[in-house]
């Protein structure tokens, strides 16, 4: 999650970015997905919020020689 304030001194934007541990019990998303999280009880030490939906799937394609499904994350 990225988030943009004015720093007190300088009076430029600055850009924070917090990462959160999900628990994804389906094991559903991908690398690049956009999604809600909701908060729940602690999953382990780090894990406090479990996968809401899918709001914006990353693009994925299936290879045809090996059947595995990628994903292209636009980070």
């Amino acid at each position: 999650v990225a988030r943009t304030r004015m720093h007190p001194v300088v009076l430029k934007p600055v850009t924070t970015h917090k990462n959160f541990l999900v628990h994804d019990s389906k094991e559903e998303c991908v690398l690049g997905d956009w999604v809600r999280i909701d908060s729940c009880r602690k999953f382990s030490k780090n894990k406090n919020f479990q996968l809401g939906e899918i709001v914006k799937p990353a693009a994925r394609f299936l290879e045809p020689e090996t059947g595995i499904l990628h994903s292209q994350a636009s980070v």
